[in-house]
């Protein structure tokens, strides 16, 4: 997970607020006149169990930045459910040529969002929005009921206890399990299929916990330092 300066998300709050009613806008109209070439695809389970919760009073900003090997746009939001991540962006090992290109794919991105919030508006729902949250464990979702992660989350902030804290710890206990059920081999969802059912209950449960903790992902993405920007 990047992080950002304050002048990166001051821009990005800026921008958010520039460019979200034409979103908004072109949205409502899509909706209207749908045009079935022109879809919206949600390349992970994580994304859409992102875009069932959010509310446009959960964006944040718009953030574009660039990084020692190129440009990257991430949505970032507040607000959002224990277990929710709360940044959706461009890819990180794919870095974008320049800072135009990397601003058209954040819009992108927003332009979903903000469809899948108006669509849920004006759409009768014959489910209510998945309450599912999503870890990743070396390139695959896993599913984690909300009805597990809210009541640990509520004991934890009733016992002032700082899930962040606890976050080595934590990493440690999943790659231990993980270790005890590859045995050294690379990890792949037939190898979790073939587990024996108390690893993968372990592996869940350290999921799980690493999601209270803030964490989504493992192996974590390697971060990137700042590069400096000139104020506008």
């Amino acid at each position: 997970m990047a992080s950002y300066t304050d002048q990166e998300i001051r821009r990005g709050r800026r921008l958010l607020k520039e460019i979200l009613p034409r979103i908004r806008a072109t949205a409502r109209a899509e909706i209207r006149n749908p045009n079935p070439a022109d879809i919206f695809s949600v390349t992970s389970r994580r994304a859409q169990g992102i875009m069932d919760l959010v509310e446009e009073r959960n964006l944040h900003a718009l953030i574009v930045y660039r990084r020692n090997d190129g440009w990257r746009a991430d949505l970032t939001m507040e607000g959002l459910p224990v277990g929710v991540p709360c940044i959706l962006g461009t890819i990180d090992a794919e870095p974008l040529a320049d800072e135009a290109s990397a601003r058209r794919a954040g819009e992108f991105i927003l332009s979903g969002i903000v469809k899948a919030i108006e669509e849920r508006k004006v759409a009768a729902r014959d489910m209510p929005p998945s309450q599912d949250r999503f870890f990743r464990l070396h390139g695959i979702d896993f599913r984690i009921p909300a009805q597990v992660l809210e009541p640990v989350a509520a004991l934890m902030g009733q016992l002032a206890y700082d899930p962040v804290e606890d976050r080595p710890q934590r990493v440690e206990r999943l790659e231990s399990v993980i270790a005890e059920m590859t045995g050294g081999a690379e990890f792949t969802g037939d190898l979790w299929d073939a587990a024996e059912r108390q690893l993968q209950m372990r592996s869940l449960a350290a999921m799980a916990m690493l999601l209270i903790g803030g964490i989504f992902e493992y192996p974590d993405p390697p971060a990137m330092a700042p590069a400096p920007l000139a104020e506008p």
